[in-house]
């Protein structure tokens, strides 16, 4: 019991260390502007060819992994990813960073899928879906404190700094995972994977043509790019447009990733009760608040709000879809289980890179509270895909 906590724990700080790597250009996206001598628009592409080199690699990345032992490619990845923030550190132009950020992406998103395969390997049943939660929530804890904390560290030294400490604490992970994590973690499924006479691909494939995977795949797509549409340019709404003084700014972060976290904790149990036709409600009253944002950001009281609402709504959805995916390819394609366990986080970062991407075509042409009108269009595409989604698995 003692071994399962300590590795529960670890895996947990994984996930936080990932989300930090992630997450930590939207806290200070200005001060690279600024220094870079970039507009706030092209800043923010760093988070959109992040999101998009980050699915692009990751399937790609676990399909090579998947029958190997994941504790060596576990390894592997933390000392690249290790590298990645190093480079970003030392970065001198845009262009550098932006290949930091590549090499960064690429890595964690392969790391999050063995992550929570691990985590799947290892949980009993009844507590899967909340450990689940608790490895989601590392990314939320990056938002309550990381991103402030390299907010702060920025404003107090540069914005490489930010990504020096970044690289120490993914060290210090890599220690405590060398040290505490058994070094046998493999695919359950491996010995299966050689008695099975199947084309290299061919179960990743057949797992895609499930009408229920690509349904379910589609929902953080279209979640996440409603979410980014506003969230990459949540700085410089909250400085430029709402005119937070830098202190408040910092406040604000570490209030809206504690929003997040109790979105990532609310939706473990959701994933045991009957959530395809609970979530329809959320997505509409997160439409609601998008679609107030040229109102309710003209005041701060409204706006902080508004903000801090969207953010408690959006992460609902990450336990229901993983365990999901799970229970579906563990139940009908056990040769695709690692894949089907990346499948959340691939499309959930084709979701940031579209939404970002919008959210820069939306600030360039108009004004920052469109952003809202934009990400509550994603919101209910978002909402009808769940119902049909509801409909194809009750057929099954």
């Amino acid at each position: 019991m003692k071994s399962f906590k300590i590795q529960s724990v670890l895996l947990v700080l994984l996930s936080f260390v990932l989300g930090w790597s992630e997450f930590i250009i939207v806290g200070i996206l200005v001060d690279i502007g600024t220094e870079l001598k970039v507009s706030i628009s092209v800043a923010g592409l760093l988070v959109t060819v992040f999101s998009a080199f980050y699915a692009l690699g990751t399937p790609v990345i676990t399909t090579l992994i998947r029958r190997n032992n994941l504790y060596r490619y576990l390894v592997s990845l933390m000392i690249i990813l290790i590298f990645g923030n190093i480079l970003a550190a030392i970065s001198t132009s845009y262009f550098v960073l932006l290949l930091a950020r590549i090499i960064t992406a690429v890595v964690c998103g392969t790391l999050i899928s063995v992550d929570l395969t691990i985590t799947n390997i290892i949980t009993p049943m009844a507590k899967k879906g909340k450990l689940i939660a608790w490895v989601f929530s590392g990314f939320s804890i990056a938002s309550v404190l990381g991103v402030p904390l390299g907010t702060w560290i920025t404003s107090i030294s540069d914005w490489r700094t930010s990504f020096w400490v970044i690289a120490i604490t993914t060290a210090i992970t890599l220690l405590l995972l060398i040290l505490f994590l058994p070094h046998d973690y493999s695919d359950p499924n491996e010995k299966m994977h050689k008695t099975v006479k199947k084309g290299f691909l061919r179960g990743e494939m057949s797992l895609l043509k499930d009408q229920r995977i690509l349904l379910a795949s589609l929902i953080p797509l279209f979640n996440w790019a409603g979410f980014y549409v506003v969230y990459t340019y949540f700085r410089p709404i909250l400085s430029n447009w709402l005119h937070f003084a830098s202190a408040w700014v910092t406040i604000i972060f570490l209030c809206d990733g504690l929003a997040s976290l109790a979105s990532n904790q609310l939706g473990g149990p959701l994933a045991q009760r009957d959530w395809m036709h609970i979530l329809p409600w959320f997505f509409a009253l997160e439409i609601i608040i998008m679609c107030s944002f040229p109102w309710t950001l003209n005041n701060k009281v409204t706006g902080l709000i508004a903000l801090l609402a969207m953010s408690l709504l959006a992460s609902l959805i990450n336990s229901p879809i993983q365990i999901y995916l799970l229970e579906v390819a563990e139940k009908e394609y056990p040769e695709a289980v690692v894949f089907a366990s990346s499948l959340n986080s691939i499309f959930a970062s084709l979701g940031i890179a579209v939404g970002s991407a919008m959210g820069g075509v939306v600030v360039s042409n108009w004004k920052l509270p469109a952003t809202g009108i934009a990400g509550a269009i994603f919101f209910l595409i978002t909402l009808i895909l769940v119902v049909v989604l509801a409909k194809v698995n009750r057929k099954r």
